[in-house]
């Protein structure tokens, strides 16, 4: 074989092991593709919620978010030491309307919004349950709030350790909120266990409401771990071309393998 040949022949070899990397690597990216499933990812999923409660008698301990509703029967610390009757909830949110230095129109912008809870026992006809109100989302309050007095809201500013310069300006207003004995509540949230206690609370990833709101209809935002969809058609195309090139590459080689073997 001349030199030339030879030269020829092994750079024909190196085409054809690098279509065998090329076609390998094609091949083992789509079954790694398949394996893995997709890339995980956390979304906010907003889901409605059944007029269907769960009795409390029926609780187990790593139930997620469950949906209750009852009575508040017992309060543990009461918010408002002052108010006849015990409160499990006190919230205040005040705002003010101020110019948007961007691009100059009057906009509502809160000040302060502060929120005082205590632990409260619930009851159905089934049973009874502690909830642990400390861990519930203020911003999930839903839309059950009013507009307090100014002796309400007085007394809230003193409670909740709230400072008189945030009521100050032309244009204020006043949100609150509140939950007491003897109130009927909906609770959506997750049972856990602590010293042999089943309470209701909050996990990381998992929903805390305590409205006076019925649960039909309303919608509460949850986290979960999903997957990107995979597409099939473009994963078993690689799949297909890396076997094609990897079946042409050993061929290849073999081929000219046995050609210089024949001509050395």
């Amino acid at each position: 074989m001349t030199s030339s040949s030879t030269v020829t022949l092994w750079v024909l070899m190196g085409i054809s092991i690098g279509l065998g990397i090329f076609g390998g690597g094609l091949l083992i990216s789509s079954l790694f593709i398949l394996l893995r499933g997709g890339n995980p990812q956390k979304v906010v999923v907003e889901q409605n919620r059944s007029a269907k409660c769960t009795p409390i008698a029926e609780l187990q301990p790593g139930m997620d978010s469950v949906t209750l509703r009852g009575t508040i029967s017992e309060v543990v610390e009461p918010v408002n030491p002052d108010s006849p009757i015990p409160q499990a909830m006190l919230r205040l949110r005040v705002e003010a309307l101020e110019e948007n230095p961007a691009n100059g129109e009057m906009e509502w912008k809160s000040r302060t919004d502060r929120m005082k809870v205590s632990p409260f026992q619930l009851k159905d006809s089934s049973g009874s349950v502690w909830v642990d109100a400390r861990q519930m989302e203020k911003y999930r309050l839903m839309d059950d709030s009013f507009i307090p007095s100014k002796a309400q809201i007085n007394e809230m500013m003193n409670l909740l350790d709230i400072s008189s310069e945030v009521t100050e300006g032309w244009r204020v207003r006043y949100q609150m909120w509140e939950l007491q004995e003897n109130q009927v509540v909906t609770v959506i949230g997750s049972v856990l266990q602590a010293e042999g206690q089943t309470y209701i609370g909050k996990l990381q990833d998992q929903p805390m409401i305590i409205t006076p709101l019925e649960p039909k209809g309303m919608k509460v935002k949850v986290e979960k771990i999903v997957r990107t969809p995979l597409n099939w058609s473009l994963i078993g195309g690689l799949g297909l071309l890396g076997i094609v090139l990897l079946c042409l590459a050993w061929v290849s080689l073999f081929g000219l393998i046995y050609r210089w073997y024949l001509n050395p």
